[in-house]
């Protein structure tokens, strides 16, 4: 890539150039090369340069007859030294008159004494509103630690040499680069390393080594390792408005590095966010490690508005509406129901009012869901007669007549004590009456009539004044003592 040696535009003069006068006859000095303006006029000629600015003129035609011209315009002494190649490139307006003095060259030397002729324009080039480009090859005198460039005019009361924005350019040579470290341990042949470890501290050096075998060493001074900030990843937190303050860096994740600055919606104070003081939204954190880029990572909060929860000591889902705390979810051993009339205890539904309760706890009801029925009141039936007590039962019947429910109890229609047939609500215990229409009496000898108190079967007369016992078997008795036995029967009637 090629590269400026030296350049003048001569927009500001001279500058480190210089020139020379060398004419004779005439009125030399109005040869000399001075600077023109663009727009410049003479003998009908306006000069407008390439880039239509200053540009440096040599009139000899101004000199006058009888005038010999020799102008010489130089550069300053240069060095080309680690350059591989080498060019000068100028732009300018050469009126040709006539004859072999009139001449427009460029020259060379290495020691400001000796000059070689590299170029001579002995025609006209370019034109008054239309400077042009030429170009010298100064490759013979690459890797020069002086030399200098400069335009020569000659003439005899001829025209002029008109010079503007000279440019001496090279191709520097490859330089080698040579990177070592204090302390050691780095070593790099690149000019520009990329990805160098810093351990803690170190000095880099670099030796620079040119074509020509010149050097230039320099250093970068102590470098000092900085870790590249890392704020962590963006997280989230979800928090109630009556809830303690938490911690914002707890909600980044990774390993974010301690020391950074929070911003946000509200002024962030010790890393905390306290829902009493502030609002939520997006809040990032920002941590600087010069001259490293900075890094930050945001946490989002959301905030959630409490509501009231209610004691539920006995679980059945129904709080107590005179135990409550504010949440933004349901504390252990709370709800969101208020309506229980006894928390110290479930309660269940007794639709049929009788004290027992039936199904899934309800808010107020009864202490227990043993009832079989809760759409009818039920009483026990103990003797499994179908008739139950009076008092209320959770299982049983729907009746509550039984007189005694210890026990079954038969109609007694005839009042003998002896009842029959399917249980009653009320009656007798026995149930052996083998007639429940009329009392019957017991006949012990088989004659047909009875004796003593009622009994569960026998016969329905009980006329007998002697005891069966007492009597005498009938194979015994003789005619006349039946005669006198009937008679005796009869009055006892």
């Amino acid at each position: 890539m090629s590269s400026t040696i030296l350049t003048n535009d001569f927009n500001s003069g001279l500058g480190t150039w210089n020139t020379t006068n060398n004419s004779s006859g005439g009125t030399p000095a109005l040869a000399d090369w001075t600077p023109r303006p663009d727009g410049y006029n003479v003998s009908s000629n306006t000069f407008h340069s390439n880039d239509n600015s200053q540009f440096f003129l040599s009139n000899s035609d101004a000199q006058g007859s009888g005038g010999t011209t020799e102008t010489i315009l130089s550069t300053p002494s240069f060095s080309t030294q680690g350059y591989s190649t080498l060019s000068l490139s100028y732009y300018h307006f050469f009126r040709y008159n006539s004859g072999t003095d009139d001449r427009a060259r460029v020259e060379v030397s290495t020691n400001g004494t000796t000059w070689t002729i590299l170029q001579t324009h002995s025609s006209t080039q370019g034109s008054a509103g239309g400077f042009s480009n030429a170009t010298v090859n100064l490759n013979a005198y690459t890797n020069q630690p002086t030399l200098w460039v400069r335009f020569r005019y000659n003439g005899s009361w001829d025209w002029w040499w008109a010079v503007d924005n000279a440019v001496i350019s090279g191709t520097p040579t490859a330089l080698m680069w040579a990177w070592t470290s204090t302390p050691s341990g780095y070593t790099s042949s690149a000019q520009s390393p990329t990805g160098v470890a810093v351990p803690a501290s170190r000095t880099f050096n670099l030796t620079v080594t040119a074509g020509n075998g010149c050097t230039a060493t320099a250093n970068t001074g102590s470098v000092t390792a900085v870790p590249v900030p890392n704020a962590g990843g963006n997280g989230t937190l979800v928090t109630c408005n009556n809830a303690a303050p938490s911690n914002l860096s707890s909600q980044l994740t990774g390993s974010p590095d301690g020391g950074g600055a929070w911003s946000g919606p509200s002024t962030v104070i010790g890393g905390m966010y306290d829902p009493a003081t502030m609002v939520a939204g997006v809040y990032t954190y920002l941590v600087s490690a010069p001259p490293c880029t900075a890094a930050s990572a945001t946490v989002t909060v959301t905030e959630n508005t409490a509501t009231a929860w209610y004691a539920d000591d006995d679980g059945d889902s129904f709080g107590d509406a005179g135990d409550m705390v504010m949440a933004c979810g349901a504390p252990a051993g709370y709800v969101a129901d208020n309506t229980d009339c006894d928390d110290s205890q479930t309660t269940y539904a007794d639709n049929d009012g009788d004290g027992f309760g039936a199904g899934a706890p309800v808010a107020c009801g009864v202490g227990n869901n043993s009832d079989c029925n809760d759409a009818a009141v039920l009483h026990a039936d103990l003797d499994g007669d179908g008739f139950g007590a009076a008092a209320n039962a959770p299982c049983g019947i729907a009746d509550n007549s039984d007189c005694d429910d210890s026990q079954a109890l038969y109609t007694d229609n005839d009042g003998d004590g002896f009842g029959t047939g399917a249980p009653v609500a009320c009656g007798v215990p026995d149930n052996t009456d083998c007639d429940d229409s009329q009392m019957l009496y017991a006949d012990t000898d088989g004659d047909g009539y009875g004796a003593g108190a009622p009994a569960a079967c026998g016969v329905t007369n009980n006329s007998g004044r002697l005891s069966n016992a007492c009597w005498p078997p009938r194979r015994l008795l003789r005619r006349e003592q039946w005669r006198r036995l009937i008679p005796l029967r009869t009055d006892q009637r």
